[in-house]
């Protein structure tokens, strides 16, 4: 196995105490903090749960209790039985494991050798994940492209589109992309996968010849295999951000295809500019579902109220298709409703407004907090209304359901 590849560990037990010991070891001992994740489950309706939204992982240490829920998936090559948590279930483990001809481990033994044993099954996997990677691609469809845009700079577009992606990438496989000519956020890495296929795509040699564009596939498919060594769920732009902004819809739609056959993302969030460009109208037709950020201030209202209205998108799908999400930081939100009557997005939210840059300050770790559970509950919103728009007929009459949220403006609307 790779070095430098994280392996995502299904942490299941009722044993609150063990599951917090096991957690606390992993997470203040450096070497383990970096190559585990460990995702952990108190009953076998939460597992089954996370197991219906399609993810992946690598090992599952489990208690026998949650076998079923891993048979139903077929995952259970990836089980390690973690037996003896009780001493008068010992007999009832042993048979249960045996069954099932899994391998077992023992709770009472120390964290570091059951890290190790869960390290040595991963390495001792054929193709890790395996199953649960085929079951993906068999059920997760073409996936979902979702774009966010804001007609006005510092409404916390970057923000909500990184937050999507941080929340989706705990259980889907997830593409990232900042179309920014200066991305508001530090890069995350040092060197950028798609680099060459950029280049090819915007030098003359592939505009509408056949070399051309046999020599970007095969860039791209060199891409896509470096993109399988990097231990992240996200891609950004790394080296030429605004390179990303050239790109129209038709580069966009052949990236998206080659990444979701062979990545098999589950989403792709684009960052779109707020500065105005061509490729902009492309990139919101083939989108499955558009984000528009707007603030309190009237000119971002109408900025956007006229993008919308000139944005190539089918009139019977808009109500479903771009939703309109107000900042926490604006003072009157109320305003937003004239975009009802104009554009019948009748679709709309408040989000608590947290600046990028203050993320990490420990004052505003509650803040934080909020908006991230306000951007979980978006999060599933966007995947149902993905997953149901190829129903005709589908409208939108109520608001998206965030409770009311406390910021430093006071409490929000919604």
């Amino acid at each position: 196995m790779d070095g430098n590849r994280v392996i995502h560990l299904l942490l299941c037990s009722e044993d609150r105490e063990f599951v917090q010991a096991f957690a606390y070891y992993v997470h203040t001992h450096s070497e383990w903090c970096r190559s585990l994740k460990v995702t952990s489950f108190a009953t076998a309706e939460q597992l089954e749960r996370y197991v219906g939204g399609k993810p992946l992982w690598d090992v599952c240490l489990c208690a026998p209790s949650f076998l079923p829920v891993m048979e139903k998936l077929g995952g259970q090559q990836e089980c390690l039985v973690l037996a003896n948590e009780k001493p008068d279930t010992q007999a009832s483990n042993a048979a249960v494991a045996q069954s099932a001809n899994l391998r077992t481990v023992y709770a009472y033994q120390p964290v570091p050798t059951l890290l190790a044993q869960v390290r040595q099954h991963a390495q001792s996997l054929a193709s890790p994940g395996a199953v649960c990677r085929k079951q993906i691609g068999q059920l997760a469809g073409k996936g979902g492209m979702v774009a966010v845009f804001s007609a006005a700079g510092g409404t916390g577009k970057t923000t909500l589109a990184l937050t999507l992606a941080k929340v989706w990438s705990r259980t889907r496989k997830v593409l990232y992309f900042n179309m920014e000519d200066t991305p508001s956020l530090p890069v995350f890495g040092k060197d950028d996968p798609l680099a060459e296929w950029l280049y090819i795509m915007r030098s003359r040699e592939a505009n509408g010849t056949e070399a051309g564009t046999s020599c970007a596939e095969e860039a791209l498919t060199r891409a896509i295999a470096r993109m399988h060594e990097i231990p992240c769920d996200w891609i950004k732009p790394l080296r030429h951000p605004e390179d990303y902004a050239a790109l129209g819809g038709k580069e966009l739609l052949q990236l998206r295809r080659m990444l979701q056959e062979n990545l098999q993302y589950d989403f792709v969030i684009v960052d779109l500019p707020s500065a105005w460009h061509k490729h902009v109208h492309e990139i919101l037709g083939i989108s499955d579902t558009v984000i528009c950020m707007v603030d309190g201030s009237t000119r971002c209202r109408e900025k956007t109220a006229h993008l919308l209205e000139r944005a190539p998108l089918q009139h019977g799908r808009r109500p479903e298709k771009a939703w309109v999400f107000v900042n926490g930081k604006a003072i009157d939100l109320h305003a937003a409703d004239e975009l009802d009557e104009r554009l019948s997005f009748r679709l709309h939210a408040a989000l608590p407004y947290v600046p990028a840059w203050k993320c990490n300050r420990g004052r505003l770790l509650q803040e934080q907090a909020v908006y991230m559970q306000a951007a979980s509950r978006l999060a599933e919103l966007v995947e149902a209304r993905i997953g149901s728009q190829a129903a005709p007929g589908i409208t939108i009459g109520e608001n998206v359901g965030v409770p009311a949220l406390s910021t430093r403006a006071g409490m929000v609307s919604v």
